[in-house]
């Protein structure tokens, strides 16, 4: 499988054979875990790379690097305390969602069972530590918790759903439909159709408040409401439930809404709408899940909808401005807007979205390109406007060489998952 790999990589992406290279030896720290960020060969964020070890060592073993895969795993999982990746004593959910569906990823990439161990006892803190009230607050240390609960905290009932897939424990089904049900009666949601970020489990009234005088506004599309629905629909997958369906539903109804009012998905509705590549590609995405799991028909015209949008803006060197306003593109966003494509070929086939797909790959490839690694952000002529080598992204780069046929994304679960930006 490397050989292979390697031998088409070298042939339709410039670098991506030196770049594999990369991923087995580059952006290591003393003790062996990845440090987070570089610009050329020196390291400027040493932070290691605990919490975003779905981002990394997942993409090792689909490439075949098996051995150097599980090495950082083992050296990840030293960083934790009471299974969880903490600044100080506090544990922050966001610094944990990526790290338990790692554990899963690589578990299901190996079979290691101590890996599905570890995500065992993570998921089994996050519950003793960060529930209030039946949703899931955005951090906690010894004696002190947060007052708000994020809904991209609602991220954890998709892993709650993964777990109980991989160990068959009714529990986590439990908890998975708990939080789900405690969501689904969210004041936000019931008013809005969209989740709040300002979600206070003890007072509801004081988020409503809060998200009213915020600069940005009380919802946020990307990540808060996407990995929310993303969730939603992972619990409704294995339990069919009438209730998480009637949600979807309406989640998509206001979608379209507001794609008509505004022409794109505002990353803050309700605030002044500007372009935000990252608001469209990830709801693009989850509209083509949508519409595959559910068979949701209006939901997939609205996805192609939202790329015919996004589309107008791409640049002629085959790149697409990361938002209004400023002159770069985005690596990471790049790479997931060529999946969102993938998917929606699946789904569409022959109307030419694969097409789009390679073509932003090959240009990103080719125009991120340095002998560090991929670069930051390029703008619409080819030049450099951020040459940082944001190390989790040179992972998740290699998307674009695992979905190595038409259709693929969607034929194979285990692809499927890896594929996830949550």
């Amino acid at each position: 499988m490397r050989s292979q790999l390697l031998t088409a990589a070298a042939r339709t992406l410039d670098g991506a054979a030196e770049q594999l290279e990369r991923l087995q030896t580059r952006w290591r720290l003393s003790d062996g875990m990845l440090g987070s960020v570089y610009c050329g060969a020196q390291c400027v964020d040493p932070e290691p790379l605990v919490a975003d070890l779905g981002d990394t060592a997942p993409f090792l073993a689909a490439l075949g690097f098996r051995a150097q895969a599980l090495e950082l795993a083992r050296c990840a999982a030293s960083h934790l305390t009471r299974g969880l990746y903490r600044r100080g004593e506090r544990a922050y959910l966001f610094d944990n969602h990526d790290l338990l569906l790692g554990w899963l990823e690589l578990y299901e990439q190996t079979g290691e069972r101590w890996l599905l161990e570890h995500c065992v006892a993570a998921l089994a803190t996050v519950k003793r530590e960060c529930e209030v009230r039946g949703r899931l607050v955005d951090w906690a240390e010894p004696g002190r918790r947060a007052w708000r609960a994020s809904s991209f905290n609602a991220g954890f009932i998709e892993v709650a759903v993964d777990l109980y897939a991989a160990t068959r424990e009714p529990v986590y089904l439990e908890w998975a439909g708990a939080w789900a049900a405690r969501l689904l009666r969210a004041r936000s949601f019931q008013r809005h159709g969209l989740w709040s970020r300002f979600d206070t489990p003890r007072f509801e009234a004081i988020g409503a408040v809060l998200g009213r005088v915020s600069r940005q506004g009380p919802r946020r599309m990307f990540k808060d409401n996407t990995n929310c629905v993303w969730a939603l629909l992972s619990l409704f997958l294995k339990s069919k439930q009438p209730e998480i369906s009637a949600a979807l539903n309406k989640f998509v109804s206001v979608l379209a809404e507001l794609v008509q009012e505004h022409g794109q998905v505002p990353q803050y509705p309700g605030r002044a709408v500007r372009f935000d590549l990252a608001a469209n590609v990830f709801v693009a995405d989850l509209l083509a899940d949508i519409a595959h799991f559910m068979g949701h028909e209006p939901a997939l015209e609205l996805a192609c909808k939202v790329v015919d949008v996004i589309e107008l803006r791409r640049w002629q060197n085959g790149l697409l401005p990361r938002g209004a306003g400023q002159p770069g593109d985005h690596l990471d966003i790049m790479t997931d807007f060529g999946v969102a494509l993938c998917k929606l070929d699946a789904l569409r086939p022959g109307n030419g979205f694969f097409d789009l797909a390679e073509h932003g790959w090959r240009s990103t490839w080719k125009l991120h390109q340095s002998e560090n690694g991929l670069v930051l952000s390029v703008d619409s002529g080819g030049r450099v406007v951020d040459d940082r080598i944001i190390v989790k992204y040179q992972f998740l780069a290699t998307k674009a060489l695992l979905i190595t046929e038409r259709a693929r994304v969607y034929d194979d679960p285990r692809l499927w998952r890896l594929l996830r930006d949550r």
